[in-house]
């Protein structure tokens, strides 16, 4: 299960995180040593909240530039269908789904490859083999 942490603790995981060097080990023993009364976050929460930050600017999930949803609009998204199956207890998850607008599967993203422009010269002479 996911821990929470408050702002205070959030800023003081990214303060000790630079503090470090940006070693997480020295950043979490020095977070236990500041806060002993304080919950240990794992080795990934300091590194995460981090690049959260220096991608976003804020610790909160936000909308991203592919428009996917993040936690913000889930938390929204989450309320709308609640309060559609309040209003109308006995439709389905598909008609729902259709007349909400979101899918009934959670996002996958795929990987694909895809040709970079200094490997154009090896495709030519691979089609040129032919």
């Amino acid at each position: 299960m996911l821990y929470t942490y408050s702002i205070h603790g959030y800023v003081d995981m990214i303060c000790l995180y630079g503090f470090c060097n940006g070693n997480i080990s020295p950043a979490r023993n020095e977070y236990v040593a500041q806060f002993p009364n304080r919950k240990l976050p794992n080795k990934i929460a300091f590194f995460l909240k981090f690049q959260r930050l220096r991608e976003t600017g804020s610790f909160n999930m936000v909308l991203r530039a592919d428009e996917s949803f993040a936690p913000l609009q889930t938390e929204r998204r989450s309320a709308i269908i609640l309060q559609h199956f309040n209003q109308n207890p006995p439709t389905n998850i598909r008609r729902s789904g259709s007349e909400l607008g979101i899918s009934r599967h959670s996002y996958h993203l795929q990987r694909v490859q895809y040709l970079l422009p200094a490997d154009m010269l090896r495709w030519k002479a691979f089609c040129s083999c032919f």
